[in-house]
């Protein structure tokens, strides 16, 4: 407990002098220094460098043993803009909490992130409809613990991601074209993103996790699949899945975890959603699969 404490009194300090040529260009008062902190605060379901991912859920959940278990799933982000324009810092905290150990997703991540954007073409907000192709790519590089709700588990590692987003495969955005009476739309019905990563780092304490080495070393590749039939503030579906290659496990090199959910917007910001979940995920990476409802908030 002392390291996470540690950790966590680090990543605060390192991301508030970060913070400060962004947030400190001129003297201001006290009122508006508030609404530029919480205009950078930010709630949705899983840490992300694109900014665009679903809402934190809070929910109950059925799991296989047939029990009933109340469970968050949320990722709170501080990040503010540097003046660059194009790079932030950012900290953030995960969870994916559920009252009853062992029956759910377990999983508690500190982040101390660099954001790294890079457009490549002329308009990378996707509103020009002559504008196609590749756009631009995010890389994030964070300083990670993680850690299982009990902390029992404990990594200490640094997380590389990397995506791209190309509007003419609608993987990231997608540009709007013209029908025959020249009414704007999307170019599709379904939007995905493709993620690369690597973890590597050092296990603190091992816990309950079937990942044993010492020495971390995690392959990831995350596919997002959301299909919204062309209307990003309706109804829609998503898929999320993430496939791992621990090469330096013994046994189980590969792991893989998926999450299914159907969004329902109630209003802005608020939302009903059901969720499926299945497989096995960091830093335990213990086998699980839950089925339920509940509330979804993002901003």
């Amino acid at each position: 407990m002392k390291i996470y404490r540690c950790l966590t009194l680090a990543i605060l300090t390192l991301c508030g002098l970060a913070a400060q040529p962004a947030l400190q260009a001129q003297a201001a008062p006290p009122k508006k220094h508030a609404q530029d902190f919480w205009k950078y605060i930010h709630l949705q379901q899983a840490f992300d460098g694109t900014g665009s991912t679903d809402p934190a859920t809070f929910s109950f959940l059925n799991t296989t043993g047939g029990n009933n278990v109340g469970s968050a799933d949320f990722a709170l982000i501080y990040k503010p803009s540097l003046p660059s324009g194009h790079d932030t810092f950012s900290v953030s905290g995960e969870g994916k909490i559920a009252s009853d150990k062992g029956a759910a997703e377990d999983a508690v991540r500190l982040r101390l992130t660099y954001n790294m954007y890079r457009p490549l073409g002329e308009d990378p907000t996707n509103l020009d409809p002559r504008f196609h192709g590749l756009q631009d790519t995010y890389t994030t590089f964070s300083l990670k613990h993680e850690a299982n709700k009990g902390y029992t588990t404990q990594k200490l590692l640094m997380e590389t991601v990397f995506t791209l987003t190309d509007s003419d495969l609608a993987m990231g955005g997608r540009h709007p074209v013209a029908d025959k009476n020249n009414h704007l739309h999307l170019s599709s019905p379904i939007i995905w993103r493709p993620y690369f990563g690597v973890d590597a780092g050092d296990t603190l304490r091992t816990g309950d996790s079937t990942e044993t080495s010492r020495t971390v070393l995690r392959l990831l590749f995350r596919l997002h699949v959301q299909l919204d039939f062309g209307n990003p503030d309706g109804i829609y579906l998503y898929v999320d899945n993430k496939a791992y290659a621990l090469p330096l496990e013994h046994s189980g090199t590969g792991k893989n975890f998926l999450v299914a959910g159907l969004v329902i917007p109630i209003k802005k910001d608020i939302s009903f959603e059901l969720k499926y979940k299945v497989g096995k995920d960091s830093p335990d990476f213990q086998g699980i699969e839950t089925f339920g409802g509940g509330i979804g908030i993002k901003f």
